[in-house]
This record gives C-alpha cells, structure tokens and sequence, in this order.
C-alpha cells in the first residue's frame, strides 16, 4: 500500500516527480486547484469561503471568472432578453426632416 506521509510538502514532490510534472507542487496549488473545481462544480461560494477558511471576497477576486458553461449561457440569454425588453416599448422614430415621432 506505501507508507505513511510524514511531510506534505515530500508527499507532493514525490507525487509530482512520479507524475512527470514539468514544475512544483505545492500545497497552495492543491488549494486553488479545490476552489476552482468547487467553483466548477457550481458550489455556493460562500460554502467555499466557509471551508477553504477564507472570505467570499477573496474567493471571488483570486479565483472566479465566469466559467465556459456559464458564459455560453449568456450568450444565448441576452439576445432574448433585449429582445423582450424591446419588445413592448414604443420605438422613437426620427423622419426624413428631423422630426420624432412614435411608432
């Protein structure tokens, strides 16, 4: 089964080494590497905060962004949102001799 872990920062170096990786590990990239699959996963923030032991703030500075599901959504949600918001408001037209009138 392997041994015991007496120190984090071998275990990581040693995983690293036998994974191949091209650069170090350590144990801030295991913890941004949980928050951002928390926020993938599309775990309540401030559960996040509550468990990483840090403040929603800095969650939302260091690590969010809109994620690629989240920004396709947009993009399909706005188109129909101006279109309803257009939709049932008077449009100001402005005539050939600058007049404005309603249509």
């Amino acid at each position: 089964m392997g041994r015991p872990v007496k120190r984090l920062d071998t275990a990581l170096e040693t995983t690293a080494r036998a994974a191949r990786l091209l650069y170090n590990v350590c144990m801030h990239d295991v913890r941004h590497l949980w928050i951002t699959t928390a926020l993938d996963q599309e775990l309540e923030p401030s559960a996040i905060a509550y468990m990483a032991g840090t403040s929603v703030e800095m969650i939302h500075s260091n690590y969010y962004e809109p994620r690629a599901a989240a920004r396709a959504r947009a993009v399909e949600v706005i188109p129909t949102l101006a279109e309803e918001y257009h939709r049932d408001r008077p449009r100001k037209v402005v005539g050939t001799n600058g007049t404005r009138g309603r249509m």
